[in-house]
C-alpha cells in the first residue's frame, strides 16, 4: 500500500497544472467597448444654437470696439485739455510779458522821438554808432551821469566856497589855454588867480585882476589834470577860494577833442545825445548846457530833470 500510494502521488504530481488565464485580455478588449461606445456620431446643431453663438461673438467684438473707442475718445479730450491748458498759459505769459514790454517815457529829442521801453530797449535813437548808443541806453536806465574818475570830487568833500568859482570846476577843457570865471566878492579890492599841476606846483598866475575873468597866457599840457584858485584882497584881509585848491578842470586830448568836434556836427540838434556823450568824456560844462535846452523841450519829464541834476551834482 505504502508503495502504490507513493506511485499515485508522483503521477498525481506529474500531471500539468492548468494555470489561469491571463486577465488583461479582457481588460484591452472591455477598454476597447468603452471607447467605441464613447465615440458616438456627435449630432448636428441647430441653428438657432449656431446663431447665439455668432450673436455672442458679435457682442464681444461690439463691446470690445466701443471700449476702444471710449478710450481713444478720453485720450483725445485729455490731449484737448493739455493743450487748451498750454494755450491758456501761453495767453497769460504773453500778457505779462506784454505788460513788461511797456513804454517807460518818451523824451523829444530834436527831430527824434526817443521812448526808453520796460525791457531797456531805447526806440528812436535813429542811426548811431553801438559805442554811442549803448552809452545813450545806459543813461536812460540809470538816469544818472557820473563824473570820469580823474573828476570826481576829492573824499574830504566839497568846500562850499568853491561854489564862487563859476568855470573850469570839475570839467574838461579842449582849449589848453582855457579862460576862467568867478563869482564877484563883496568888497574885493582885486583878485589873483593861480593854476597848479597834479603835483601842486603852481603853473600859472595872474596879475591883480579886476575882471571876474581871465584867459591864461601860456598854454597848458593837453590831457592833464589842473586845479585852480583866487585869492581876493580886502581892504583889511585877503582871502582864498576855495581854501584848498580842490576847483579840477582837465585839459582833454587832441584825439578826443576832435572826436566831440565831428560829434557835434553829426548830432546837430540831439541835446539828449550830445549831452550824455559830452559827459561821458567830462566836458562837464558842454554836457550841462545841453541837458537844460533837453529840459527846456521836455519840461514835464522828469527823466530829463535827473539827468540835468546828475551832471550838476559833480561841482
Amino acid at each position: 500500500m505504502g508503495i502504490l500510494d507513493n506511485e499515485l502521488g508522483c503521477k498525481e504530481s506529474m500531471e500539468p497544472v492548468s494555470e489561469p488565464e491571463p486577465r488583461a485580455t479582457a481588460s484591452v478588449s472591455t477598454r476597447k467597448r468603452r471607447i467605441v461606445r464613447k465615440r458616438k456620431p456627435e449630432k448636428s446643431r441647430a441653428p438657432v444654437e449656431v446663431l447665439g453663438g455668432w450673436l455672442e461673438h458679435k457682442a464681444v467684438i461690439t463691446a470690445l470696439i466701443l471700449i476702444s473707442s471710449a478710450v481713444s475718445l478720453w485720450f483725445i479730450w485729455r490731449l484737448a485739455v493739455l493743450q487748451t491748458g498750454s494755450e491758456r498759459r501761453m495767453a497769460e505769459q504773453s500778457m505779462v510779458n506784454a505788460n513788461r514790454l511797456r513804454d517807460l517815457f518818451t523824451l523829444k529829442d530834436g527831430p527824434q522821438q526817443v521812448t526808453f521801453r520796460s525791457d531797456g530797449v531805447a526806440n528812436g535813437l535813429g542811426e548811431l554808432p553801438t559805442t554811442d548808443s549803448t552809452k545813450v541806453v545806459t543813461a536812460l536806465r540809470t538816469l544818472a551821469l557820473i563824473p570820469p574818475l580823474a573828476l570826481a570830487r576829492d573824499s574830504a568833500g566839497r568846500d562850499p566856497a568853491l561854489a564862487l568859482l563859476v568855470s573850469p570846476v570839475a570839467t574838461a577843457v579842449a582849449e589848453n589855454v582855457p579862460q576862467f570865471k568867478w563869482t564877484p566878492i563883496p568888497n574885493a579890492e582885486h583878485y589873483r588867480l593861480r593854476v597848479f599841476d597834479p603835483q601842486m606846483n603852481e603853473v600859472a598866475v595872474s596879475p591883480p585882476l579886476i575882471a571876474t575873468e581871465w584867459r591864461l597866457l601860456r598854454p597848458l599840457d593837453h590831457d592833464r589834470i589842473y586845479t585852480w584858485n583866487i585869492t581876493v584882497q580886502r581892504p583889511h584881509d585877503s582871502l582864498i577860494i576855495p581854501q584848498t585848491p580842490v576847483a579840477k578842470f582837465k585839459v582833454m586830448d587832441l584825439q578826443t577833442s576832435r572826436r566831440m568836434q565831428q560829434a557835434m556836427v553829426v548830432y546837430k540838434g540831439r541835446h539828449l545825445v550830445m549831452g550824455v556823450l559830452y559827459a561821458d568824456a567830462g566836458f562837464r560844462d558842454q554836457a550841462e548846457e545841453e541837458l537844460q535846452t533837453l529840459l527846456n523841450d521836455n519840461p514835464a519829464s522828469q527823466e530829463a530833470k535827473k539827468l540835468l541834476d546828475s551832471v550838476r551834482a559833480w561841482r
